[in-house]
């Protein structure tokens, strides 16, 4: 199981960066709220899902904004272009989370990802990863059972079009002071 941390603090591919993190209750969610502005990328990053549509993911200019909920097993990524556009709203499913000494909030990542695309595409990526941790011993049978479990509730909630609510995305202008 991956620890991830939201201020990138092991990727050699943002060579500088803003981060901000705020505690926030508003429309519906609490917890963690932080952006990170990407102010200098080493090479972007562009990924194409099943569409075959390239999405840049990382270059200089864009902001990842993570929702941390307080209850419940997943982070919410969303990806702002150099516009301020959503690129899309990346879900990780994850164990449990905290924050470091010096407040970046990080969180153990249970494999399973969901992806929301602005088009209302929607995927759902590495049950392979899920698969070979529970095989392999990394996780345990009711980590894998919760991982499931969060994914299906989540997709329960995207079909529904309830989440992601688009009204998180103005928490990157509002409530973190950021434009």
């Amino acid at each position: 199981m991956k620890r991830k941390y939201a201020d990138f603090r092991k990727s050699r591919r943002v060579l500088e960066k803003t981060f901000r993190v705020r505690e926030v209750e508003a429309d519906g969610f609490h917890g963690r709220v932080s952006i990170l502005q990407m102010d200098r990328v080493d090479e972007p990053f562009v990924w194409k899902y099943d569409n075959g549509k390239p999405l840049t993911l990382m270059a200089t200019g864009v902001q990842w904004m993570d929702h941390v909920p307080f209850q419940g097993h997943y982070v919410l990524n969303t990806v702002f272009d150099e516009q301020g556009e959503i690129v899309q709203w990346y879900i990780d499913i994850m164990k449990q989370h905290g924050v470091t000494e010096d407040g970046v909030p990080w969180y153990d990542d249970l494999y399973l990802d969901l992806v929301v695309l602005p088009t209302g595409e929607v995927y759902l990526l590495d049950e392979d990863e899920l698969e070979d941790a529970l095989k392999g011993g990394h996780i345990s049978q009711a980590d894998y059972d919760l991982a499931w479990r969060e994914t299906r509730r989540l997709q329960e909630e995207i079909a529904a079009g309830r989440f992601p609510n688009p009204k998180w995305a103005e928490h990157r202008r509002f409530l973190l002071g950021t434009h």
